[in-house]
């Protein structure tokens, strides 16, 4: 018998490259799927050709989230804003417990989550001083842990401030 040097796609091909690609289903799941045994879907995962599909899905899937999901700044604002929405709600139905550690926890999310609402639509920059003076140097002590028997070491090194 003469072995073909192409790969003719079917049905059952692409349905499973489009599972393995999904990294859901086991190989014995995807099989079932397609129709075929684990052991075609093996052979079929180290053929060129379907490996190059199923990279080729994985890209398209990824685009997909990109388009859709987080990956969407407008979504990504949403969830912010939602979010805000619900730290402000518990916060003003702690308002008069301000000493809480709970009120600080909630008070610094809200904070980050503005923040992070001003970065993604490009209202927040940083402060960096430009030229000046050199940056301070502070020294940094590390402890490093002993050995049975060994006494602990101190490396000093400075570092920017």
């Amino acid at each position: 018998m003469i072995q073909k040097d192409t790969f003719e796609w079917t049905a059952a091909k692409e349905q499973a490259a489009r599972l393995v690609a999904e990294g859901v289903l086991t190989e014995a799941q995807i099989g079932k799927a397609a129709g075929v045994l684990r052991c075609q879907v093996q052979r079929w995962k180290r053929n060129p050709a379907f490996a190059e599909r199923v990279r080729f899905i994985l890209a398209e899937l990824g685009e997909v989230s990109r388009q859709r999901s987080i990956g969407r700044r407008e979504v990504r604002m949403e969830a912010i804003q939602e979010r805000w929405f619900m730290l402000r709600k518990a916060i003003a139905e702690r308002e008069g417990d301000l000493a809480t550690v709970d009120m600080a926890a909630l008070l610094k999310a809200a904070l980050d989550h503005e923040k992070q609402a001003a970065i993604e639509s490009g209202q927040w920059t940083e402060k960096r001083e430009v030229g000046g003076a050199a940056p301070m140097i502070r020294l940094v002590e590390v402890v490093r842990p002993a050995k049975p028997g060994e006494a602990c070491t101190v490396e000093r090194s400075p570092s920017a401030y």
